[in-house]
């Protein structure tokens, strides 16, 4: 039980009543976007898409290295030392064909 309940006077000193601590304004409305924020939004997008196409054409390349036979160019065979014997010979007899 306390003074409030039987006709109060003490008014703000009243040790029964609650301080309100703070303000909150729940109906508070949001700022609007900023521009800047949905332009940032569209460019990382864009580049998580640009990545993406560039790993699968990667991917592609890769798989067309794997798959695909080995050439050799025959341009150099004659005076390059990375060449071996056996591919200067297969460069020779291509010539000649």
């Amino acid at each position: 039980m306390n003074c409030c309940n039987h006709n109060c006077t003490q008014g703000r000193d009243c040790p029964a009543r609650v301080a309100k601590i703070g303000r909150k304004d729940y109906a508070k409305e949001p700022y609007p976007a900023s521009p800047w924020q949905r332009y940032l939004k569209h460019l990382a997008r864009w580049m998580l898409v640009c990545i993406a196409a560039l790993l699968m054409l990667a991917a592609f390349v890769m798989s067309l290295m794997v798959k695909g036979e080995r050439r050799i160019d025959c341009t150099w065979a004659e005076i390059s030392p990375d060449f071996t014997p056996a591919m200067r010979e297969a460069c020779r007899k291509a010539r000649r064909a």
